[in-house]
């Protein structure tokens, strides 16, 4: 679903060269924070086939960092953005990391985009003692038990995530042996394969490796060898599970769905439900989509301040869950700060997240991390998606009241 940008001038300046460091400061007048800035990083997607993704991530710290610097800053600390682009590139991602813990000297880095960029830049800043703060990914490679010490996730996991989907599939009538995959061919891909795998095996299915599993390279959009793969089943499936970028997935659901009338789409969080809903030319609701923040036209307080301060201080930005989601861990991130009185340097950073309290941003349930338990929600929401509407009905999956 494409939501329309608001046509009024920006309330503070974003650098848009994408080539170059990206930095988001308040231009309010008064309440002005006279504290040396806290400078946090982030190394995302603002080129590419998945620059949707990293740009709706950007503009959702973005607007809630402008609301906070415009109220006086996070302790009369004004928060400053700094943003690399790496077009979803993993070694793009780690050399920007680099950048920004050496020469930009940021305090945490925040809200980077995948599992393949988090795969390298994730060791890399536990090395050097500097907090990733919500990632976007669900892969178990951020989420050891005991936890990594500077690896902090706010959204649930890709496992947890599968389990709605999994159960919702069981329920459905169908069994596990009807299952497919179409994968990215990526640390991604391979991420969500091995958490839904863990799930089918919990459900007491053991033979998950005689399921068909199909593959495409990422950012690309060559969908046609897993239709064809799928084609030369015995049986048609009657699930897909979709682990993938939202250009790749919908392009493979607009050319199978017909092909397999009776099949049902299921796609995780990371695809960017109202990116692929607005790239689905279907006439059909057996497409799904799980989700880890609410959905927006839920009424809650916490949906309608993130479009009013989008509107306020990004009112060119992406309006979605992807961007609600980024607005919902920076609250988390300057909750957390504000709550416990650390120094706002690398090292008080992660303390103060470690020792976070219950905070209630009106997410639906309190979050809160601890020194075992480095996420913050274990929320996941199961959407259906609806012709000329995007998904817009939930069908299982936690309260949004």
């Amino acid at each position: 679903m494409d939501f329309p940008r608001i046509p009024k001038l920006m309330l503070f300046s974003i650098l848009l060269i994408i080539t170059l460091p990206v930095t988001a400061r308040s231009e309010c007048t008064d309440a002005v924070p006279v504290q040396p800035d806290l400078k946090l990083g982030m190394s995302t997607a603002l080129s590419g086939p998945a620059q949707y993704l990293g740009q709706s991530m950007r503009d959702g710290m973005l607007a809630y960092f402008a609301k906070v610097n415009c109220a006086g800053g996070l302790r009369g600390h004004r928060i400053e953005l700094v943003v690399r682009d790496d077009g979803y590139q993993p070694e793009s991602a780690l050399n920007n990391v680099k950048k920004l813990v050496q020469q930009d000297q940021v305090m945490a880095v925040v809200g980077n985009v995948g599992t393949p960029t988090a795969k390298l830049v994730a060791p890399y800043l536990q090395e050097h003692k500097t907090v990733l703060f919500a990632p976007y990914t669900g892969a178990d490679i951020l989420r050891e038990s005991p936890p990594q010490s500077h690896i902090f996730n706010f959204r649930a996991s890709y496992e947890q995530e599968l389990q709605a989907i999994v159960n919702f599939i069981i329920h459905s009538g169908i069994k596990p042996g009807r299952i497919a995959f179409f994968l990215q061919d990526d640390a991604y891909g391979t991420a969500g394969f091995m958490a839904a795998s863990s799930v089918l095996q919990q459900k007491g299915y053991t033979r998950v490796e005689e399921l068909l599993v199909t593959r495409y390279p990422r950012n690309s959009l060559q969908v046609e060898d897993a239709i064809l793969n799928m084609l030369d089943m015995p049986k048609p499936p009657k699930a897909v599970i979709i682990v993938g970028a939202y250009a790749a997935s919908a392009k493979f659901i607009n050319y199978s769905h017909n092909l397999f009338p009776e099949t049902l789409y299921f796609n995780l969080s990371f695809t960017g439900a109202s990116a692929l809903g607005a790239s689905l030319n279907i006439a059909s609701n057996r497409v799904f989509v799980s989700q880890v923040v609410p959905y927006l036209g839920n009424g809650l307080a916490l949906s309608h301040d993130f479009r009013q301060d989008m509107a306020t201080f990004v009112p060119d930005g992406q309006i979605n869950e992807i961007s609600f989601e980024g607005y919902i861990a920076a609250r988390l991130l300057v909750e957390s700060l504000r709550q416990q009185k650390t120094a706002l340097d690398r090292k008080g950073i992660r303390d103060a997240l470690e020792q976070t309290s219950e905070i209630e941003i009106g997410f639906g349930v309190p979050l809160r991390f601890s020194a075992y338990d480095h996420q913050a929600s274990n929320q996941v929401w199961l959407l259906q998606y609806q012709q000329g509407q995007g998904f817009t009905k939930k069908v299982s999956g936690a309260s949004d009241e």
